[in-house]
C-alpha cells in the first residue's frame, strides 16, 4: 500500500511539472522570471523596494509593488531559505513581515496585490486610502462580487498570478535557494495561499492562516454564486 501511494504521488507531482497551465493560470509564463525594478516610492529602513511587472489588465501593463530582504550576515552555501507573504483584505506590503522572516534566517518577500503603494493618501489618517502605482492591477472587488465578470477581468485570478511571479522573482535571486521556498498568508492571503498552493507546485511548504477554507459553508457574505 505504502509503494502505491508514492506512485500515485509521484506520477501525480510529475503530471502537475508536465502541465503548461492548471484551471486558467498559464504556468509556462507565470514560471518565468518577471521583469522587475527597485523604486524609492515607498522606503522602508533595510528593505528593498520593488516593482515587478505581472499578467496584463484589460490590456495595460501591471507592476507590482514588494518590498524584499534577507537576513543579516553570511548568505549560507546554498543560499537562503525564502517565503512569500501574501497579504489579507485591506493589506499592502508589510515591512513587518519580511522583517519578522528574515530574523527566522529567511528572505522574504511582500507585496501589495490591489495595485497600490503602501502610503496612504493622507499621512494623517491611515485610512484615507492608498496611492495607486502607476501601472496597477484591478482591487477586491467585495467578497467575489466581480465572478460574473470574464475570468481574466477578475481580481482573484491577478492574485494569484502575482503570488506565483513574486515567487518566481524571489526564487531568481542568487542568494535565494531556489529548492527551500514557501509561502504563508492570513485571512483572504491564507484563501490566496491554499488556492496557489494548488497552482504552482514549487512550493515546498505553506502555513494559511485564519479566513482560508470551506467558504460555501461559512455564514459570512456566502452564497450560491460561490459554490460554482
Amino acid at each position: 500500500m505504502f509503494i502505491k501511494s508514492v506512485i500515485v504521488t509521484l506520477f501525480f507531482t510529475l503530471s502537475l511539472m508536465a502541465q503548461d497551465s492548471v484551471g486558467p493560470w498559464n504556468l509556462k509564463e507565470l514560471f518565468q522570471t518577471p521583469k522587475w525594478q527597485k523604486t524609492e516610492k515607498a522606503p522602508k529602513t533595510g528593505m528593498t523596494g520593488l516593482l515587478y511587472d505581472s499578467i496584463p489588465y484589460k490590456g495595460k501593463r501591471v507592476q507590482v509593488f514588494a518590498y524584499y530582504s534577507t537576513p543579516k550576515g553570511d548568505i549560507p552555501e546554498s543560499g537562503w531559505p525564502a517565503v512569500v507573504c501574501v497579504h489579507g483584505g485591506g493589506g499592502t506590503a508589510f515591512d513587518t513581515w519580511v522583517k519578522k522572516w528574515n530574523e527566522h534566517g529567511y528572505a522574504a518577500i511582500s507585496m501589495d496585490l490591489e495595485g497600490h503603494y503602501p502610503i496612504s493618501k493622507d499621512k494623517k489618517n491611515r485610512k484615507a486610502g492608498r496611492v495607486s502605482t502607476e501601472n496597477p492591477g484591478p482591487v477586491r472587488v467585495g467578497v467575489f462580487d466581480d465572478y460574473a465578470r470574464p475570468i481574466e477581468d477578475q481580481w482573484y485570478y491577478h492574485a494569484v498570478s502575482q503570488i506565483i511571479l513574486a515567487h518566481s522573482l524571489i526564487q531568481s535571486f542568487p542568494e535565494v535557494n531556489p529548492e527551500k521556498t514557501g509561502i504563508t498568508g492570513v485571512s483572504w492571503g491564507g484563501n490566496l495561499t491554499s488556492t496557489t498552493i494548488g497552482v504552482d507546485n514549487r512550493f515546498k511548504f505553506a502555513i494559511p492562516g485564519y479566513g482560508c477554507g470551506f467558504l460555501v459553508g461559512s455564514s459570512a457574505h456566502q452564497g450560491s454564486d460561490k459554490s460554482r
